[in-house]
C-alpha cells in the first residue's frame, strides 16, 4: 500500500478511536449549531414582517407584501384584536360606530383586567356582516400587539385572536396622496 494510503488509513483509525467523551462534544457541537441556525431562522423571518410606513408612530400588525398584477399581497401572522359587536337596522349608522369607537377606546384607556394603559394602534378595522331583514351586525376592532393582551372589563368586548391570513389590496392613489 503506498504511504499515502496508510495515512488516510491512519486518519480514518483515529477518528474512529474518539472517545465517548470527544464523541457527546461533537453531538454537543452539532446540536449548538443546529439551535443557532433556527434562531438566526427565526430572527430573519420577524425581521421580514416589519412594520409598513403608514403606521406612522402607531403600532400596526406587521406584514409581509409583495406586488401581484397590479395588487399589493399582503401576508399577515396570527394577530390579537380587540373587538365590540352591534347589530344595527342601517349601514349608515354612525352612532353604532361611535359608541363601538368609545368602548374600545375605554378598554386601551386601562378599562382591562390589568387597569393597563395600551397605546392607540392602526389600523381600526370595521367589519359589517349582512344579517338578513335589513339587519347588519358592526364589529369595530383594534388591534392590540403582544401575544396576552388583559381581558376586557366590559363585556360587550372581546379579545380576538386574528388566524394568518393573506390580503389583496389595491389602492387608485397612494395613502399620501389621499390624505393631502
Amino acid at each position: 500500500m503506498s504511504s499515502a494510503g496508510n495515512r488516510a488509513n491512519g486518519r480514518a483509525t483515529a477518528a474512529q478511536a474518539e472517545t465517548p467523551r470527544q464523541h457527546l462534544g461533537s453531538i454537543m457541537a452539532g446540536n449548538i449549531l443546529i439551535t443557532l441556525a433556527v434562531i438566526a431562522a427565526s430572527l430573519a423571518a420577524v425581521q421580514c414582517m416589519s412594520k409598513p410606513n403608514f403606521c406612522n408612530s402607531y403600532d400596526c400588525p406587521p406584514f409581509d407584501s409583495q406586488r401581484l398584477n397590479g395588487f399589493e399581497l399582503r401576508s399577515y401572522g396570527e394577530t390579537m384584536w380587540v373587538g365590540t359587536s352591534r347589530v344595527v337596522s342601517s349601514t349608515s349608522s354612525s352612532s353604532s360606530t361611535s359608541s363601538m369607537f368609545q368602548k374600545l377606546y375605554r378598554y386601551i384607556g386601562g378599562a382591562n383586567s390589568a387597569g393597563k394603559r395600551i397605546k392607540m394602534t392602526v389600523p381600526v378595522a370595521t367589519k359589517v356582516q349582512a344579517l338578513g331583514g335589513g339587519q347588519f351586525r358592526y364589529t369595530m376592532m383594534f388591534y392590540v400587539p403582544g401575544a396576552n393582551p388583559p381581558t376586557p372589563n366590559d363585556s360587550d368586548v372581546e379579545i380576538i385572536a386574528m388566524p394568518a391570513r393573506d390580503v389583496y389590496v389595491s389602492f387608485q392613489q397612494s395613502v399620501r396622496e389621499r390624505g393631502r
